[in-house]
Parts: structure tokens; sequence; C-alpha cells
């Protein structure tokens, strides 16, 4: 067979692969017949060696094709990070020239096929980050030149297998994030190369081997969130190469760092993570990223640039005002990746505080599709938000009362997690206890708000305002122009709740509550996996609840410092959003106060007043029962009666003090509620 037809028939084989996965001629061969200028293809001695069509735009959505097994001189196949589904064929066994092979970040299914191990040549096996189950192959051992192997973020279940023992050239082994079980094999200190350790978060039990220190050439290892127990090998004390060692949520036998591990720990500092460290240590993690939130630097140089765009429009400059605008964007575009890692850092506390335990539900929380709005009569936009808008004002005491009677309160007044679970009929088999058997606590002091709010209290509120004409408007005017995937279900949130959460298992909770006590039209899980290092978007559960006869509501379950994390981040986002300068020539940080701003924060000090009275009265009314003469039920003698009477005057100067400034002030609420 000559080179020319050899190179003819990869030509059609690409052609068949490339529209399996989703994709079409033109975005392939660009009007091109030289297979050689194709997207990703590389040609070598008159065949196809290279596929690369890794994190394509829009990202490939189809199958892996068998037809692949027809490239037999392909050495570098490249799929990661795109939203391929299916399983992978076994005919990917017949590239037996096959050198690296990266299908993770897909949605790939099914079991990993055996025939894998006939492509021995392979340095490189990606396939983390998918839906695969079943075993690990033990023919994936045959692939002895083998420097990367990467199985984690599946399903798999089983044990290493055994024949791995020969893969001796291994530098990086991942299975993490699965469900496998059994003990860390003796010989897996026998892989002279090994680099990267990554087993966490599966089911692996017994002693770690002896002999793990010998592996000479380890930097990375991650164990945790296993069911290890005996005590830690000291021989990894000889580990002159390690950068990182966690190995929290276990059950090991110390009851905290074994002295061995002193001088490891000090060299280490953050990056040494135990069972017996690891609560100081996140919580001063998080601590940092949310003292580091706001950068007054950052809020003077946007404030003086938008100063700056301010007058360049007002004078008609808009080369000027391009300029600025530019520079506002790439200033927004650097702090919401900076606060993206903050959230991840912060998440990373939550999910790892307490070895994950009451963390471990939230990811399982299933989505459900969305579903549309009420429909309204009204032929313009404009007329649909009128009516929307007053329906949303009518419902708002109700969403309130009931979101507080069917929720806020039953939680708060708990006593138990087999309590909390009877009240809403929710199975609590999964909650009560923890992976080792521990009664789990309804309360967790490592997870109690750390504003000074009573340590009973699992659940607040933010009740959002009503949203406003203009902002409701424009989101409609711009939904409606929406189609296929994003196609406009409507305005779902004019009334809206966030449920703020210090407990991830209260989160869990909570959202389940809800979807007893209401129909849910709607529910997006944003906690991705949390081993990302940045978060596009706050992570929480986003629901919508029927409030009753198809009126939706929206309700956000979020931990309290990502909330703090979002506030921030939100005015960054108006930058990042802006489409034209006009759109953000409003100051974003240290707003002046408007006089409906003074007038609020009169009124919650007149509040504040208004509670010391009534508090002042109810101490009234509880001494005064007593018999100041001696003779009454209150008894005590006449010093104590002396001192009562004292008291009693200053309550009555308190009282009358703290009128006469309500009354002022009701005055100078009336004044500028007239002027606003």
């Amino acid at each position: 067979m000559s080179a020319n037809t050899s190179l003819a028939q990869d030509k059609a084989t690409v052609l068949k692969v490339w529209a399996a996965v989703g994709g079409t001629k033109q975005a392939l061969t660009n009007g091109s017949d030289d297979v050689s200028s194709w997207k990703g293809i590389t040609v070598w001695n008159g065949r196809v060696t290279n596929i690369d069509w890794h994190e394509s735009k829009p990202p490939l959505s189809g199958v892996i094709s068998k037809e692949i097994g027809k490239l037999s001189e392909l050495t570098w196949l490249g799929l990661w990070d795109n939203a391929l589904s299916g399983e992978i064929p076994k005919e990917i066994g017949n590239c037996k020239k096959l050198l690296m092979c990266f299908l993770n970040g897909n949605n790939l299914t099914g079991v990993i096929p055996k025939e894998i191990g006939n492509c021995k040549k392979l340095t490189h096996l990606h396939l983390d980050e998918n839906n695969l189950s079943g075993v690990i192959p033990k023919e994936i051992g045959n692939c002895t030149a083998l420097s990367e192997l990467n199985v984690g973020g599946n399903k798999l279940n089983g044990v290493i297998p055994p024949t791995f023992a020969n893969l001796k050239s291994l530098t990086y082994l991942g299975v993490y994030n699965n469900q496998l079980s059994g003990s860390l094999p003796p010989w897996i200190c026998d892989l002279p190369k090994l680099e990267y350790l990554q087993i966490y978060s599966n089911n692996f039990s017994g002693s770690l081997p002896p002999a793990l220190g010998n592996l000479s050439n380890l930097e990375y290892v991650r164990l945790g969130d296993n069911l290890f127990t005996g005590p830690l090998p000291t021989s990894l004390t000889n580990l002159s190469k390690l950068k990182r060692f966690h190995a929290m949520g276990n059950n090991f036998s110390h009851t905290r760092i074994p002295a061995a591990f002193e001088e490891l720990h000090k060299r280490l500092g953050h990056e040494f993570v135990t069972d017996w460290n690891k609560n100081e240590l996140y919580l001063t993690r998080a601590k940092e990223a949310i003292e580091s939130i706001q950068d007054e630097g950052v809020h003077a140089k946007v404030t003086g640039l938008q100063n700056m765009l301010l007058n360049h429009v007002q004078t008609g400059d808009t080369a000027s005002a391009d300029k600025v605008f530019k520079e506002l964007k790439e200033i927004a575009e650097e702090q919401t990746k900076r606060l993206g890692k903050a959230t991840a850092t912060v998440l990373y506390n939550y999910r790892y505080r307490d070895n994950g335990h009451r963390y471990r539900e939230i990811e399982r929380i299933e989505e459900i599709p969305a579903v549309k709005q009420m429909a309204v009569l009204g032929e313009t936009a404009a007329e649909r938000v009128k009516v929307l808008l007053a329906k949303a004002n009518w419902k708002e005491t109700e969403f309130q009362k009931r979101m507080m009677n069917e929720i806020v309160d039953p939680m708060n007044q708990a006593s138990s997690i087999r309590d909390l679970c009877e009240t809403y009929g929710i199975d609590s088999s999964s909650y009560v206890y923890d992976k080792f058997g521990n009664t789990v606590e309804l309360i967790d002091p490592l997870f109690a708000f750390g504003d000074g709010t009573a340590s009973n209290v699992l659940v607040k509120e933010r009740f959002g305002p009503p949203k406003g004409y203009q902002r409701a408007l424009a989101k409609e005017e711009e939904g409606i122009t929406k189609s296929g995937a994003d196609k406009w279900i409507g305005l779902r949130d004019l009334n809206r709740v966030t449920f703020e959460f210090e407990d991830p298992l209260m989160l869990t909770l909570a959202c389940n509550a809800l979807m007893k006590k209401f129909k849910v039209s709607g529910l997006k899980n944003k906690f991705e996996n949390v081993h990302v290092e940045t978060y596009d978007q706050p992570p929480d559960i986003h629901m919508n609840l029927d409030l009753g006869k198809g009126w939706l509501v929206e309700v956000q379950l979020m931990f309290a410092s990502v909330l703090t994390i979002k506030k921030e981040l939100h005015k960054f986002y108006d930058i990042v959003r802006a489409k034209e300068p006009t759109t953000i020539l409003s100051p974003l940080f240290d707003k002046p106060k408007t006089n409906e701003g003074r007038v609020k924060e009169e009124l919650k000090r007149t509040n504040k007043a208004l509670d010391s009275v009534k508090n002042a009265e109810r101490m009234n009314q509880r001494l005064s029962f007593i018999n100041l003469d001696g003779s009454g039920g209150g008894g005590g003698g006449s010093g104590e009666n002396k001192r009562l009477r004292e008291e009693i005057e200053e309550v009555k100067k308190e009282n009358k003090r703290l009128k006469a400034f309500i009354r002022e002030k009701m005055v100078d609420e009336a004044r500028m509620i007239d002027e606003a």
C-alpha cells in the first residue's frame, strides 16, 4: 500500500472521527483539501500522527468514534477539556504507537477498556475528571513506559491493580476522588521515579507501608479523606524533596503531630496538613483570604479612574474615555481572578475543616431543570415588567413569612439532626453518623458563625429588596433576544432570599427541607469540585421555588464567607459587564449617602433606642411588684429595697430620656423623608 493511499485512508478516518465528536467539516478543513493543514492535525511521513482538539470553542460534545482505531500511526490524542460523552471505544487499543492520550475533563462514561493495555508505548494516560465506572483494568500494567497515569475524579471501584508494580517509570499516579478500597500496596514503595502520589478521597484502609519514605523522589503526597489507621511511617521524614504532605481525614493512631515529624512540619509549613493541625491551618488561610478581600489601593484607583472617565465623557473626549474604560476593564478582570482564588481558598476551608464529614453531601445534590416564570398579560416588555413587579410586591409579605416559618425558625429551634430530619421528613441515615461510625452533632463549634451570633443559630436570612424597574426591564429586554439553550424563561428573582450558613451540613439539610416544603422549579448546584484554583462565580445552591399557582421565587444557599466575597466581587462585575463607558460613571466605592440612606441610618438608631425603652419598661414592670417598705413579696431587707428604689429611678430617667430622643428623631426623619 502506497503512502498516498494510507494518507487518503487516514484523511477519511479523521473526517469520520471529527464528525462523531460534533464538529463541522468547515471548522476542521477551512475549505482546504490538505489534511496536514486541518485543525489540530499533524502529518509525518505520509501518515496522520497527531490529533489535538483540546479545549475546542465551542466544546466538542459528541462521542469518540471506534474509527479512531484505524489511525495506526497515531502517537498523540488530545481531546481534553471538551464535553464529549459516551464510552471510550475499545478500538483505541489498535493505536499501538500511541504515546500520549489525554481524554480528561469530559463527560465520558462506561468502563476503561482493557484493550488500552495494548498501547505499550504509552507514556501519558490522562482519563481524569470524567464519569468512568468499574475497575481499573489490570492490563494498564502492560504499559511499562508510562510516566503519568491519572484516572482521578471518576466513579471507579475495586483496588489498585497489582500489575502496576511493573510501572517503574511512573512519576505521577493519580487515582484520587473515586471509590477505590483496599490497602496501599507495599510494592508502591518500589516505584523509584514516583514524584506525585495522589490517592485522596477514596476508601483506602489499613496502615501505610513502612517503606513509603524510601521513595526518594516524592514531592507531593495527598492521601487525605480515606480510612487509613495506625501510625505515620517515620521513614517519611527522610523525604528531602517533599513539598506537600496532606493526610487529614483519616483515623491515624496519633493524637498530635508526632515528635519525629516536627522538623518536617516546620519545613513544609502550610503544606504539612494532618488531622492534628488542619483546623487551625484552614481557618488561618480562610481568615487571611477574607482580610485581603477589600484592597483600599484598588478602590482608590478605580474611583480615580471613574472620576477621569466622567470628565472625559462630559467634555466629549471619546478617545480618552475609551482608554480609561479599557484600563478599568483590565483592573476588574484582574480583581475577579484574585477574588475567585480567595473563594477557592475559603471553600477549601469549609470542605476540609472537619475531614469533610459535614461537607460530603453538598456535591451530591442533584440539579433540576429550570421552569419558566408565570406568564402575565402585556404586549410590550415594559407592560409585562410593571405587572410582574406589582405581583412581586404583593407576594413579598407571604414569601418572607413562609421562609421564616417553614425554614429559618424550625432549623434554628431544632434539638438534634434526627429531630431536624423528622421535622421535614428527611431520611436521616446519611447525616447522623460520619464515615467512622461516630455520631454527628447538630452543632459543631468548628462551624459556628464568627460574628458573635448565638451558637444555636444555624441559618441566617437576607431578603433582597424588590428589583428596580429599570434593572428588571433591561434584564427582560436582553433575555427575550436569547434562543436555544439560553432561551429566556422570565424574571424569576423578583422575590429573593439568600440563606447564609457556616455549617456545610446545615446548608445541605436546608436544601432538602426546601425540596420537601416547596415545589422546586429549578436547582443549580454551583459547588464544583473543590480542587479548582479559582471560581468564576461564587459557589452556591441556586433554587427557584413555586410559591403557589406558578409564581416563582429565588432562593440562594451560600456560605457566610463566600457571601462576603460576593459583595466585593459584584462591584467589579459591574465593570466587567459594562458595554460602554457611560454605564459605569457612578462611583462603585465610597458612595456618598443619599437622603434615603441617612433616613435609614437614623431609623436604625431610633429602633435601637426604642428597643432600649421597651427593655427598661419591662424591668420597671418586673420591679414594681416589690413592696418597697419591706413588707412585700420581694423580701430581702431595707438595704436591698433601697438599691431597688435607686434602680427603678434610674430606669424611669432613662425611659424618659429615650422617649424624648425618639420624638426628636421622628421629627428629623419626617423632615428628611420630605426632602427625599
